[in-house]
C-alpha cells in the first residue's frame, strides 16, 4: 500500500514538474525588430522573386528540350 501511495506521488510530481514545460514559450516582440507585418511583406517579395526565378528556370529547361527532340532526329 505504501509503495503504491509513493508510486501515485511521484508521479503526480514528476507531472506537475514536466507541466510548465510542455506550455509553448513565446518571446516578447522586440521594440527595435521588424513588426510582424514587415516580415511578412518581406517574405512575400523573397517567394515572388524564387517563383520568377523558377518560372525562368523552368522556360530555359523547355528551350532545350526543344533543342534535343530536333537534335534527336539527326542522331
Amino acid at each position: 500500500m505504501k509503495f503504491k501511495s509513493l508510486l501515485l506521488v511521484l508521479m503526480f510530481t514528476l507531472t506537475s514538474a514536466a507541466w510548465p514545460q510542455a506550455a509553448p514559450s513565446q518571446a516578447p516582440a522586440s521594440a527595435s525588430g521588424p513588426t510582424p507585418s514587415a516580415q511578412h511583406q518581406k517574405m512575400m517579395e523573397m517567394h515572388k522573386q524564387q517563383m520568377e526565378a523558377m518560372k525562368a528556370d523552368v522556360e530555359k529547361m523547355k528551350s532545350s528540350l526543344a533543342q534535343m527532340k530536333a537534335n534527336l532526329l539527326t542522331i
